[in-house]
Formats: C-alpha cells, structure tokens, sequence
C-alpha cells in the first residue's frame, strides 16, 4: 500500500517534524508523532490540517484529499469482518 503523505513528504524533501514545526508556524499544533502515523496511514489529518498540508507537501488539496480516501480505503479493507 502506497501513502500518499509520505510518498510526497519524500518527494518534497521533508520530515514528519518538518511538517509538525511548518504547521506550528501557522498556529496549528501538530505532533511530529501524530504526522508520523499520518504517514504509516493509521490516521489521517483533520479536515482543517487539508489545505496547509497540501501547501506544506506542494501539492493540491484535491490531490492530498484523493490520497488520503485511498489510505482510508485500504485501512478498512485490512479491517476484520465482524460476524453478522
């Protein structure tokens, strides 16, 4: 599975504390931790981290929001079936 915060992290050249310290910049508070599980695709940002994020990875919010669907997808497609 692909992510794609991680993938464009590393294209663009930044860190998960790059990213934590950007944000900070922008009176957002975000942990280097919580971008670190953005980018193992535990969790994803919050709707109002979109638009920054996609500043800060140079990319555009449709693109980052597509990215983050497809991560979401593949998260429950991992998820166990519950009995009916």
């Amino acid at each position: 599975m692909t992510n794609f915060i991680k993938d464009r992290a590393d294209e663009v050249g930044v860190t998960a504390e790059d990213i934590a310290y950007a944000l900070a910049q922008k009176q957002i508070r975000v942990t280097s931790q919580a971008v670190r599980m953005w980018f193992r695709g535990e969790t994803a940002p919050r709707a109002g981290l979109v638009e920054p994020l996609a500043v800060i990875l140079k990319t555009t919010t449709q693109k980052l929001l597509a990215g983050i669907h497809e991560m979401s997808l593949a998260r429950r497609a991992k998820e166990p079936v519950a009995a009916k």
